[in-house]
């Protein structure tokens, strides 16, 4: 090329701008069918540059490329199914995004993953849509600096729909979000290996965090307020939880941190503050809780009595083991009748100060 820069004005389609380097920038004017057009130009590699101006959606990508938004960009999906549909390896960065469909059915969503692996989704902004980001077996995603916003109020849990859904990816890494206003913030099924770190998860119907069936999860330094529970991890073995802070998470029924099922975590240097219950653990053991910061909240350790009755049972002492279930029981954790599906409390059962404050 004589030039290092070139524009080549494409008919009925956007400009070209072609430079010595193999790949390509195409300039996408705000008009329907536009983007449609410049993949249908573009290669692997390339990037749609989309102009200020409102993208009617929905948009699927099936050519690895870029798609970035100048300032004033925004995808809008009309109110029907997800707005930006991956279907390949893409990054997509500073564009807004708004206006998906309501069906949970069909899981309609801002952005939607499927079977894309090492997306990268940078500085987008997402508003009135049912899920934020959904992500279907799609590894070594990155998500980060993202804002997104719900449409279900604060701590009502019979909204739909959530910010971050993950299921069956690994190595993903979510950084320095802030997202509010959806079931849960961040919802990871079958999801191994995450890295969750520097998030802001507020006034969500549920959960901040919640988890099922991930392994070796990390969330590092994330805030957590005025959600029914901070972090639910359920199912979920080899945590690392840490200077993560879960604040005001009030309600009748209301968690700084909740795990069930959960074994061989670490959970150090956390800020656990004014919730309604601090931290609760059910059947979750060999887990290493230090350094934490439990300040006025309603109980700061109801289920770590249970452990701990579990502890003292199987180590062969029972009145200890009795005395630590009924502190745990007196603080709200479940009816010592139901702990009879506790196979380590077992030596438990046949007591009578066992059967008879509890069972009816």
């Amino acid at each position: 090329m004589r030039s290092a820069l070139r524009v080549l004005l494409l008919a009925g389609f956007p400009a070209l701008v072609a430079s010595a380097a193999a790949a390509r920038s195409f300039t996408v004017p705000a008009r329907a069918g536009a983007i449609a057009g410049a993949q249908g130009q573009a290669s692997a590699g390339d990037t749609l540059l989309l102009s200020p101006g409102i993208h009617p959606g929905p948009i699927r990508i099936r050519v690895p490329l870029t798609l970035r938004g100048a300032p004033g960009a925004i995808l809008d999906g009309g109110g029907e199914g997800s707005v930006l549909t991956l279907e390949t390896t893409a990054v997509v960065e500073d564009v807004e995004i708004r206006g998906s469909g309501r069906r949970v059915i069909t899981v309609d969503s801002g952005v939607r993953v499927l079977s894309a692996p090492n997306v990268q989704l940078r500085r987008l902004r997402l508003d009135d849509v049912l899920y934020g980001v959904s992500v279907e077996r799609s590894d070594s995603l990155v998500i980060e600096s993202c804002r997104l916003r719900g449409r279900v109020q604060p701590r009502e849990e019979r909204g739909d729909g959530n910010g971050l859904h993950l299921w069956y990816c690994h190595d993903a890494t979510l950084r320095n979000n802030d997202l509010s206003r959806f079931l849960d913030g961040i919802y990871l099924s079958f999801v191994d290996r995450a890295h969750v770190e520097g998030n802001r998860l507020s006034d969500h119907g549920r959960y901040g965090l919640h988890t099922m069936y991930c392994q070796s999860t990390r969330l590092v330094d994330n805030d957590f307020t005025r959600n029914v529970a901070g972090i639910a991890i359920m199912f979920s073995n080899g945590l690392l939880v840490e200077r993560n802070r879960m604040i005001h998470n009030r309600g009748p029924r209301t968690y700084g941190l909740l795990l069930r099922d959960c074994s061989g975590g670490t959970f150090d240097g956390n800020h656990l503050v004014d919730n309604t219950v601090a931290i609760f653990m059910d059947n979750s053991n060999r887990n290493h809780v230090t350094a934490n910061r439990l300040e006025d909240n309603g109980w700061a350790n109801q289920g770590l009595d249970s452990l701990r009755a579990q502890s003292l049972a199987l180590r062969g002492q029972p009145d200890a083991a009795m005395r630590s279930l009924q502190r745990a029981v007196a603080r709200g954790w479940r009816s010592a009748s139901t702990a009879q599906a506790y196979p380590y409390l077992a030596v438990l059962w046949e007591r009578e100060d066992f059967k008879a404050p509890y069972l009816p």
